[in-house]
């Protein structure tokens, strides 16, 4: 190429595909629900912890084409998603575990239809003494059994840097109480 001249570039985009499905529990339309895209047939601790922290940052940046949230008719749409066998995570509440489901992205669209498990964990938080405790942060989380100490609170660190002071959950109530379903 010369200067002052002019040359022809063709780009081809690889192909992909659309998910669009609604989102149920107790056969009832499931609103708000964080749906992300994760890459590939299984779910590494990376991913999750990476999704993890998105879900934080979520303050800092729009939903993408890979998360969006389901709409109050439990509905959701991704679009411009890579071709191939991936995980689905839903996210129903803060401090409640995602529930995976895989799925395979083929060209045009897709659908999944998904009804989340049902359950509830409920307790009280108090002191030794047994005085509840209110405004505790309550969650569950997903960790590996040979977990080591060192990794949880690097996780926690990330996770107040970027959106707040501890990872989301419900907090207990005046009597120490909490409720995650």
């Amino acid at each position: 190429l010369t200067s002052g001249g002019s040359a022809n570039v063709n780009l081809e985009m690889p192909p992909t595909g659309t998910l669009e499905g609604v989102v149920t529990i107790r056969g009832e339309a499931a609103a708000d629900v964080r749906v992300s895209l994760l890459p590939g047939s299984e779910v590494s601790e990376e991913q999750e912890m990476r999704a993890q922290l998105g879900e934080s940052m979520q303050q800092f940046m729009p939903d993408s084409g890979f998360s969006t949230r389901t709409k109050s008719d439990g509905s959701f749409e991704l679009t411009g998603l890579p071709l191939g066998d991936h995980q689905l995570r839903l996210l129903r509440e803060e401090g409640a575990p995602p529930h995976y489901v895989p799925v395979e992205i083929r060209e045009g669209t897709g659908r999944a239809d998904v009804a989340l498990p049902s359950a509830a964990v409920e307790g009280r938080v108090t002191d030794a003494d047994g005085t509840p405790l209110q405004g505790i942060t309550v969650r569950i989380r997903r960790v590996r059994e040979d977990a080591d100490e060192d990794e949880l609170v690097a996780l926690e660190s990330a996770m107040s840097f970027f959106g707040g002071a501890t990872l989301p959950g419900p907090q207990t109530d005046s009597s120490g109480r909490y409720r995650i379903e």
